[in-house]
């Protein structure tokens, strides 16, 4: 497994190997991205092995859409990749768009793609991420961003990590220390309204979040980030409205499904049978053994509602 900041604990997907495996393009959401959904970037590999930090392939390639699916013609002259700029109600998909592929060579010579990972942190920080060990996380990434200050995706996850441990004051004080270019970036903004829900100033954090609020592309995975981020810090009524602003947008069982695990494992009984319902609604997970041997959901089965529940399922 590569280690974190190749890995992180956003989605990345869609992996191009280059013939001579000297670097790699995947597709990733991560904090340094272009206000898309998903954005392209490439991890060069030197002679030793060694990668390189994942750069943002730039505005040349990414956009205010999604970028995917990288890959380099068979001459190797061209890099083609599929994008959704062009997407209208009547044309939903992908275009194939492509360029010269002289690109990735000029992202080479960056300086930023000299700096290589320090493998052993790195394996320790995905692996503490990915067990939700943020005790272990914390230090760890502490230590990464000493070696690499301005990487962005490290400072939105450790001060979510502390936000996580309610260490408030810490997590705004790293939010606070980002460079001026990083100051108004989406992540960073969400990761400051948390800590002020967290200090119990709602109204702050109503200030900075309604900018980022409204119409687009990622306003139904904002509410979703906000209301499972405010459910793990056990603020159930603005968890509660911001997903359902999220549902009222587009909905499926799965949301309502890992909703109710988190609040079967809070204890809130009642809330989490409410999810578990309208994940049956929703028509995806309609069988008997979705529900059965879930070991967060166990708190529940001895309650008269999980019958309930099990007669309404096949």
């Amino acid at each position: 497994m590569l280690p974190f900041s190749i890995n992180s604990v956003d989605y990345e997907e869609g992996p191009y190997i280059a013939p001579d495996e000297s670097f790699l393009i995947f597709e990733s959401i991560r904090p340094e991205g272009i206000e898309g959904s998903l954005d392209l970037y490439i991890s060069f590999k030197n002679k030793a092995g060694q990668w390189s930090l994942p750069l943002n392939m730039g505005p040349k390639i990414n956009s205010g859409s999604s970028e995917r699916f990288a890959s380099l013609s068979p001459d190797g002259k061209y890099l083609f990749f599929g994008s959704s700029r062009n997407q209208a109600p009547d044309r939903p998909g992908f275009d194939i768009f492509w360029i010269d592929a002289s690109v990735i060579d000029e992202l080479k010579q960056s300086r930023a793609a000299q700096t290589l990972i320090e493998p052993a942190l790195g394996e320790t920080i995905i692996g503490a991420l990915y067990q939700n060990d943020v005790e272990t996380a914390a230090p760890a990434l502490k230590k990464w961003l000493a070696l690499y200050p301005q990487n962005l995706d490290a400072t939105v996850i450790y001060s979510s990590t502390l936000r996580k441990q309610k260490q408030y004051a810490s997590a705004a004080q790293v939010l606070n220390n980002v460079a001026d270019q990083w100051k108004n970036n989406t992540n960073i903004l969400m990761e400051r309204a948390l800590v002020q829900f967290g200090l119990n100033k709602e109204e702050e954090a109503n200030k900075i979040l309604s900018p980022l609020l409204v119409e687009g592309d990622q306003l139904r995975e904002r509410y979703l980030y906000l209301a499972v981020a405010l459910l793990d810090m056990a603020k159930i009524q603005p968890s509660e409205a911001y997903f359902e602003k999220a549902m009222s947008i587009h909905t499926s069982s799965y949301p309502y499904f890992n909703r109710a695990c988190t609040l079967a494992r809070m204890g809130e009984k009642d809330r989490a049978f409410a999810a578990l319902n309208q994940a049956v609604t929703y028509g995806s997970l309609v069988l008997k053994t979705d529900y059965q041997n879930v070991a967060d959901l166990k708190p529940l089965e001895s309650d008269v509602k999980w019958k309930l529940l099990m007669a309404r399922l096949k």
